[in-house]
């Protein structure tokens, strides 16, 4: 099943550039149709739906609309699979932002690629042909196949994201650590070594849970005079916000983080996706067509 066979041409839906900011409220859902791609690099606060997941995006650029921090979502052909990233470029500027539009190009390049470590790799051998001195982009590459109810994630680089399991009523970091007896380097930010490898790991994802990911600006908001907010910090604060209300959460968790800063957050971009399964499901496949789905994303089976 080629899900992101095709898709090129298609990466240019106008939803991809987002237009005038205040009209995307909460209230306005976002629902993504088969082969469909939505995001951009703008100020956004906006819900998206894609089978089998709500998705919950605010992006507010250190300076204008326009910032370097990337956010996007596609569904693939038949709507069996989704993926989800988010990336970050170093610094903040108005370079940065270029940068960031540049990187949507190498994605729209390679999007078709099932395997995100061929994915990453892909973005990460071009970007460098390609990047400014300097510069390099942390990513985080996440893929839900509903029939299976599994979460694949890539992370280059990129902060933790944090992860809600509902049956145990906890926030954790969720991580995969790979042992590894070779010196090649893997899941380094884009554009830092060509020859960085990447690996994923998979997770099961259930309605209920939660997944929030964002870009550095969220850990490193910190107050005049005063200490960042860090990992430590941020999972104290996540644990306060009322689960049962994830369509409020990340306005929940602006206002706190603008609480702890004293209403001063713009020293960086700041850009937050929320992840919430609700267990609805595309047509059925054969359950062996569903593994090897899986297998797919993992890069298991050809």
């Amino acid at each position: 099943m080629a899900c992101y066979s095709n898709m090129t041409q298609l990466l240019q839906h106008p939803e991809i550039n987002v237009e005038d900011p205040s009209r995307f409220t909460k209230d306005d859902v976002h629902q993504l149709d088969c082969l469909d791609v939505w995001g951009g690099s703008r100020r956004v606060n906006r819900q998206a739906y894609v089978t089998g997941m709500n998705v919950w995006v605010s992006s507010e650029p250190a300076s204008s609309d326009r910032g370097g921090d990337l956010y996007l979502i596609s569904m693939c052909g038949g709507a069996k699979i989704s993926r989800f990233l988010l990336a970050d470029v170093a610094g903040h500027d108005a370079a940065a932002a270029d940068v960031a539009d540049d990187f949507h190009k190498l994605l729209r390049k390679h999007i078709n690629k099932q395997d995100q470590t061929k994915l990453a790799v892909a973005l990460n051998r071009d970007f460098e042909k390609q990047s400014t001195v300097g510069r390099f982009v942390t990513a985080l590459l996440a893929t839900f196949i509903p029939q299976t109810g599994h979460l694949v994630i890539c992370n280059a680089g990129h902060p933790r994201p944090l992860w809600y399991q509902a049956d145990k009523k906890m926030w954790t970091y969720l991580d995969a650590v790979h042992a590894h007896t070779d010196d090649v380097p893997r899941n380094l930010p884009i554009g830092v070594i060509p020859e960085t490898d990447y690996v994923q790991f998979a997770t099961e994802f259930l309605p209920g849970d939660l997944l929030l990911t964002y870009t550095d600006g969220v850990t490193e908001a910190m107050p005049d005079g005063g200490r960042m907010l860090g990992e430590a910090g941020l999972l104290e604060m996540v644990s306060t916000l009322d689960v049962r209300d994830p369509h409020g959460m990340i306005d929940q968790l602006t206002r706190r983080l603008h609480a702890f800063t004293g209403g001063k957050m713009r020293h960086d971009d700041v850009t937050m996706m929320l992840m919430s399964p609700d267990g609805a499901q595309p047509q059925r496949q054969p359950l062996a067509k569903q593994f090897k789905v899986l297998g797919k994303m993992m890069g298991v089976v050809r």
